[in-house]
């Protein structure tokens, strides 16, 4: 588990952003929320090496 995932968006005492400062995580971190990469990307990413 990373510290990222111990945020609670809904704290009702500490907001997101004093808990990531409080635990040391960006809040960009927290926020980000990786895209999946479509078989037509990945097979191009294979190809090209």
């Amino acid at each position: 588990m990373n510290r990222s995932e111990l945020v609670e968006k809904n704290h009702p005492e500490l907001s997101v952003r004093k808990q990531c400062a409080l635990l040391g995580v960006l809040r960009s971190v927290y926020y980000y929320n990786p895209m999946k990469q479509s078989e037509e990307d990945s097979t191009q990413t294979s190809k090209g090496r």
